[in-house]
C-alpha cells in the first residue's frame, strides 16, 4: 500500500535529468526522421507519444517539488537519508542541523514513519491516489522499474543501510 509514494520518493533526484534526457531524445529522433522505417504518420504519432511521456515526467516533477519544497528543513534531510542519500546534501543538513538532525536512533525511525504518513496525506488530498498514479504513469519506465524494486522485497537492503548509517550517525552524534 502507498508504494507509489516511495517510487515517487526514490525517484525524485532522478525526475529531471530524466525529463531533460527524455527531451533530448525526442530531439535526435526527429532529427533522424529520416532515416525512420516507420511511415510518416506512424513516426509522428510515435513522437508524440514521446512528448506525452515527457509531459507526465514533469507533471510528476512539479507536483513533488510543490510537495518537498513546504517541508521543514528537518524532513527533507528525512527524506534524503531514506529516499534521495545524496551523501552531499546529507553532509549540509547535518551540518546545518547539528545533533538534533537525528535525535536518538528510535526517534528517528519515528519521524520518518510521520512523515511518510504526511506526504501519502498531503498527495491523497491533492487528488494523486494510487489509482490515479497507476492509470497515468504506468506507461513511464523508471517509473514500473522502481514499483517493481518496491514490490519484489529489494527495498530491504536500502533499509539495511539506512539502519547501519543511522546506527553510525547517533553514535558519532552522541
Amino acid at each position: 500500500m502507498n508504494e507509489y509514494v516511495k517510487a515517487l520518493l526514490y525517484l525524485y533526484p532522478s525526475l529531471k535529468p530524466m525529463t531533460e534526457d527524455f527531451k533530448e531524445h525526442i530531439q535526435n529522433k526527429a532529427y533522424l526522421s529520416f532515416a525512420t522505417k516507420m511511415g510518416t504518420e506512424q513516426f509522428a504519432e510515435y513522437l508524440a507519444g514521446e512528448v506525452i511521456k515527457k509531459k507526465k515526467m514533469e507533471e510528476i516533477s512539479l507536483e513533488m517539488d510543490e510537495l518537498i519544497n513546504k517541508l521543514s528543513e528537518k524532513e527533507r534531510f528525512l527524506l534524503e537519508m531514506r529516499y534521495f542519500r545524496r551523501k552531499k546534501k546529507i553532509r549540509l543538513f547535518m551540518e546545518s542541523l547539528g545533533e538534533k538532525a537525528l535525535g536518538s536512533r528510535r526517534s528517528y525511525f519515528r519521524n520518518q514513519g510521520k512523515l511518510f504518513d504526511k506526504l501519502c496525506e498531503k498527495l491523497q488530498r491533492r487528488g494523486f491516489t494510487e489509482s490515479l498514479f497507476l492509470e497515468r504513469y504506468n506507461d513511464l519506465d523508471g517509473i514500473t522499474e522502481v514499483m517493481r524494486f518496491i514490490s519484489s522485497g529489494k527495498e530491504e537492503s536500502l533499509k539495511r543501510k539506512e539502519q547501519e548509517l543511522v546506527s553510525l550517525l547517533v553514535r558519532e552524534g552522541s
